[in-house]
C-alpha cells in the first residue's frame, strides 16, 4: 500500500476507524466497501475499528431499530418500522440496516413483547417467530441475545434523567437503591421489577400482566362481565391495554344503557381531553384501574425505589393523568396504605429507553 501527501485510499476496508500514525491522527469516514481518507503524509497506517451492535424493541404492532458503540450507553439512528409491512423480523431488520447504510453489527439484543423462555421465541401479540441461529445466519451477525422488552426498560430506569420523566403525585424520591418497578401499557401489559444485588441492577421479569382483574364494587362486577367478550379471563392487560380503553368505553356504555359508537382508544382520550363527558369518565376510570394494578404490583415487588409509568400511551395524557384517581387508587391499600404512599409514582416521558436497556444489557451481559 502507498501513503503519500493529500488523498489516501483503501479499497475493501468495510468500517469506520481511527487512522493513527507517529504524525497524524485523523479519522477515516466510512463507504459500504471502502475507506477514504484525507490527510498529511502517513508513513505506517493502522486502522483500528468501531465495533457497532444492533439492538431492537420488538412489540406487538412496531419494531424499532438502533445502533450502538460497543461499551456505550446511546442508540443512534433510531428507526421504527410497523410489522404488518413485513413478513418477518429478518426482513424488517435488513431493511433497517439497508437504510441507514450501516457498517455490519458484531452482535444484537433483541427485546422482545414476549415470555424468553429459550428458543424459538413466539411473539405474544403477533405471529412472529424467532431465533439465535435464524438471525445470526441470515443478519451476518456473530451472536444474538433476546431479552424481555420490559427487562430492558427495567435496566433504563437507572440512566433516567429528571427531564426524562415526571412524577405523578408528591411522594418523595423513593429509598435510595430500593426495587424499582416499571409497568406499561401498549399492545399488552408489561411489568418487571429492578433489584439492586451488590454493584449490578438484575431485572426481574415475568408475565403479571395476565393476572386476573379484581373489581371491587357492584359496578365494577357488571363491568367486568360487559367487556369480558369471549375471553374466559378479564386479565389486567385486557382492562389496560391498546384496546383496553376501548372496552372500558364501550362497557359503561353497555351498563349505562347508552348507545356505544365506534372510537378507537387514541380518539377516546383526546375527547376526553376536549370534554367530552362519556370519554372523561372512561378515561378516568382506566386511569383508576392502572393505579389500583401499579399499587399491587409495587407491593408484591416492594418497589421502595419507586414506579415507573412506560409505554407511548400514557405519554398523550400526562396532565389528565396527574389529575386523575390514578394516584389515590394506588395508594388505597388497606392496612399497607401508608407503605403505598410512600413509594413515588414516575412517567416516563423520554422516547426509546427500551432501546437505551437494551444497550445497558450488552454492557453489562446481565
Amino acid at each position: 500500500m502507498t501513503s503519500h501527501v493529500g488523498n489516501v485510499f483503501w479499497n475493501t476496508i468495510d468500517a469506520i476507524g481511527l487512522c493513527i500514525s507517529r504524525d497524524l491522527i485523523f479519522r477515516a469516514t466510512s463507504t459500504k466497501h471502502n475507506i477514504y481518507a484525507r490527510g498529511f503524509f502517513a508513513r505506517q497506517v493502522l486502522v483500528v475499528a468501531e465495533t457497532y451492535h444492533l439492538v431492537a424493541d420488538l412489540g406487538g404492532t412496531n419494531v424499532r431499530f438502533a445502533l450502538v458503540q460497543e461499551g456505550k450507553a446511546v442508540p443512534e439512528h433510531v428507526e421504527k418500522f410497523a410489522n404488518n409491512d413485513y413478513d418477518s423480523f429478518e426482513e424488517a431488520a435488513q431493511d433497517y440496516l439497508a437504510k441507514v447504510d450501516a457498517l455490519q453489527p458484531d452482535k444484537a439484543c433483541i427485546a422482545v413483547a414476549a415470555p424468553i423462555h429459550g428458543e424459538p421465541i413466539n411473539l405474544t401479540n403477533y405471529g412472529w417467530q424467532l431465533s439465535a441461529p435464524a438471525l445470526c445466519r441470515q443478519l451476518g451477525l456473530r451472536e444474538v441475545v433476546f431479552v424481555n422488552d420490559y427487562q430492558a426498560l427495567a435496566l433504563a430506569l437507572p440512566d433516567l434523567k429528571s427531564s426524562d420523566r415526571v412524577q405523578i403525585g408528591n411522594h418523595g424520591c423513593g429509598v435510595k437503591h430500593g426495587t424499582r418497578l416499571v409497568i406499561g401499557p401498549g399492545t399488552g401489559l408489561g411489568v418487571c421489577g429492578l433489584v439492586r444485588a451488590g454493584e449490578h441492577n438484575l431485572p426481574v421479569s415475568g408475565e403479571g400482566g395476565h393476572i386476573s382483574f379484581a373489581a371491587r364494587t357492584v359496578q365494577e362486577v357488571e363491568l367486568m362481565q360487559a367487556v369480558a367478550g369471549e375471553s374466559s379471563v378479564v386479565s389486567a392487560e385486557w382492562l389496560l391495554n391498546g384496546k383496553g380503553l376501548e372496552r372500558l368505553y364501550n362497557g359503561l356504555a353497555a351498563i349505562s344503557g347508552r348507545q356505544a359508537v365506534s372510537i378507537s382508544a387514541r380518539e377516546i382520550s383526546q375527547q376526553a381531553l376536549a370534554g367530552n363527558l362519556a370519554c372523561v369518565e372512561a378515561l378516568n376510570l382506566y386511569c383508576r384501574f392502572l393505579g389500583r394494578v401499579a399499587g399491587d404490583y409495587a407491593l408484591i415487588f416492594g418497589a421502595t425505589g419507586g414506579v415507573y409509568l412506560g409505554g407511548g400511551i400514557l405519554r398523550r395524557f400526562p396532565e389528565f393523568l396527574a389529575a386523575s384517581p390514578f394516584r389515590s387508587e394506588f395508594d388505597d391499600k388497606g392496612v399497607m396504605g401508608d407503605y403505598a404512599r410512600a413509594i413515588p409514582t414516575f412517567l416516563i416521558t423520554a422516547r426509546h429507553k427500551t432501546l437505551w436497556g437494551a444497550c445497558a444489557w450488552l454492557r453489562q451481559g446481565a
